[in-house]
């Protein structure tokens, strides 16, 4: 694969934010590291009444999305590239029954 910039996104189970990062890699050797960003979520209020929720568990899930797409889009805000690895936000996860869940559309960030 010919080299491009890729941004990667971090958000943890504080809540606190969502870093992003940007490098320049083939998809197997990294050739250099770009730029950064942060953003808080700006109201964490909704995230942390979700956490421990399966999305079966609420009709809807706009508010809790909508906190998480724009941190994502501010994070990265100046930031640019050929490629975009987004994992959503952890809500809620048990490995004893193989099951996590990442809020989050990829296609709509």
């Amino acid at each position: 694969m010919e080299p491009v910039w890729a941004i990667g996104f971090m958000s943890g189970t504080s809540m606190d934010g969502v870093d992003a990062a940007t490098l320049h890699t083939d998809g197997e050797d990294v050739f250099a590291f770009g730029p950064t960003g942060f953003a808080a979520f700006e109201n964490k209020s909704v995230l942390t009444q979700a956490l421990g929720s399966w999305p079966e568990a609420r009709a809807n899930w706009t508010d809790v999305e909508a906190q998480i797409h724009d941190a994502h889009l501010r994070a990265a805000a100046g930031l640019s590239g050929a490629l975009v690895g987004f994992h959503g936000q952890t809500l809620a996860h048990a490995p004893d029954l193989q099951r996590s869940f990442q809020a989050g559309d990829g296609a709509a960030l």
